[in-house]
């Protein structure tokens, strides 16, 4: 996940048709396209809706985002994306018998409320719309289903209260009519040169060059059309475990409009023959009273450690829950530490020449490694922007069909400028940027401080009481 992921306020029987769209309404806008380089799609959630991207291995496939809406009478709303192989190629019409098939083994179907094959992505799908009982409540599922690649399939689901189905429908189909299947960037080929001309640029970096592109701090503001916050990393020297190596820090705050308040905190070492490295990444979200919900916390923990070709790493998406260890991974001569990933900027030399590189990097969301490609694009000027002197592009895709985060680089190798979708990150003077996030770090710092004491009690209470 890189800087920008963090910062980003968690930071879709009949005759085929298309898709229905209904005109969106402001109870049913679209929030702002979620791409997915990797998997190789994009998709809109409902506006506000909250997206967790982490990776679930199921029996039937793979969960790749959840979208959480506010509840509607104490029942939950959420749609989830997976993706799933089938042993053979279906049709339209053959999706939909077996999504009807499906959902009648797995709920207390009461009745079909809708079923359609339509057009899904700009490919023949089909979309099933059904209410079922759990719990003694009336639920409502649709589903929605198309092939991406042979026996590949995308996968929409929606659980919600059936109280408002006809609203949720339209709110669906406005998400699956937006999801779109991705073009690579690079064929084959083009990855395999990258990959080897990434390989021999990090096998050329000396410990010298390593330690001369170390700055000993920055300091960024982060505007967002979701709020702002800001980042501070530290570089140095370090030695650790015998281990003569860099640390790069990161910590900082986030403030979204919809009241959330995040801190992070990303520390990284490598050792200076890139042989070793260890990470620990950290972040606290206080999330505001809404509905029937009080105040709360949310925590991450992710850790990495790596001994040569060989990682260990583990991940936990929720406080007081313990981090789920992964397998280990033998690691490709295409993989690039976490650290060299920071530096990049102030390491790559002839900026002035545009080139392309690409190497493997670890995904805790994924629990596994993605493709990350760099391209050089020479003097650029940053457009609408003031800034002193040369400016250098870079630009980075996790996947083979993300966007771009565009880093504006100056000859000393200081960041001038980022920009990721409507997001951007600018040098920021340390007491300006003190002065205007005090009071907010400070009130969101006691708020946290009081629900750790109340869990801590919560926590004693039922100890004693066992």
């Amino acid at each position: 996940m890189n800087t920008f992921a963090i910062l980003l306020w968690v930071m879709v029987c009949g005759q085929q048709s298309p898709a229905k769209t209904p005109a969106p309404t402001r109870a049913m806008a679209l929030g702002d396209p979620y791409v997915d380089g990797s998997e190789e799609f994009s998709i809109r959630p409902p506006e506000g809706w909250q997206l967790n991207r982490q990776r679930i291995p199921e029996a039937r496939g793979v969960t790749l985002l959840r979208m959480m809406g506010p509840p509607v009478g104490l029942q939950e709303r959420m749609i989830t994306l997976r993706r799933m192989a089938t042993q053979k190629r279906m049709n339209a019409d053959e999706t939909l018998k077996q999504m009807i098939d499906t959902i009648s083994l797995e709920l207390t179907v009461e009745r079909i409320e809708s079923q359609q094959v339509e057009q899904i992505a700009g490919r023949p799908g089909a979309f099933l719309s059904a209410l079922y009982l759990k719990d003694a409540q009336h639920w409502q599922r649709m589903q929605a289903m198309v092939e991406v690649t042979p026996r590949s399939y995308l996968v929409l689901l929606y659980d919600g209260p059936a109280a408002i189905a006809q609203e949720s429908e339209a709110m669906f189909q406005l998400v699956a009519a937006s999801l779109t299947i991705l073009q690579r960037r690079l064929n084959e080929d083009e990855l395999k040169a990258a990959l080897e001309a990434g390989e021999a640029w990090r096998d050329s970096l000396s410990p010298a060059a390593i330690k001369a592109a170390l700055i000993a701090s920055q300091y960024f503001r982060v505007d967002s059309a979701a709020g702002e916050g800001f980042l501070v990393r530290e570089e140095n020297e370090l030695a650790q475990e015998k281990n003569s190596g860099v640390r790069v820090a990161e910590r900082g705050w986030t403030f979204g409009q919809d009241g959330r308040a995040q801190s992070f905190q990303n520390i990284m070492f490598m050792s200076l023959d890139q042989q070793n490295e260890k990470w620990h990444n950290t972040t606290q979200t206080l999330v505001p009273a809404a509905s029937a919900k009080t105040e709360y916390l949310e925590g991450t923990d992710e850790q990495g450690l790596r001994e040569k070709e060989l990682l260990l790493s583990s991940q936990t998406y929720a406080l007081r829950v313990p981090k789920a260890e992964n397998p280990a991974v033998k690691l490709p001569k295409s993989y690039l530490s976490r650290a060299l990933w920071r530096l990049l900027p102030s390491l790559l030399p002839d900026r002035e020449k545009p080139r392309r590189m690409a190497f493997t990097i670890f995904d805790h969301l994924r629990a596994d490694l993605v493709v990350l490609v760099i391209e050089v694009k020479g003097s650029v000027t940053p457009p609408g922007e003031a800034v002193r002197g040369k400016s250098f592009l870079i630009e980075e895709y996790e996947g083979l069909a993300s966007e771009p985060t565009r880093w504006f680089v100056g000859e000393d190798g200081r960041i001038l400028l980022a920009r990721y979708g409507k997001t951007t990150m600018r040098p920021a003077d340390e007491k300006e940027l003190e002065k205007s996030m005090r009071e907010r770090v400070a009130e969101a710092d006691k708020k946290i401080a009081a629900l750790e004491k109340a869990m801590r009690e919560d926590e004693q209470r039922f100890q004693r009481g066992r």
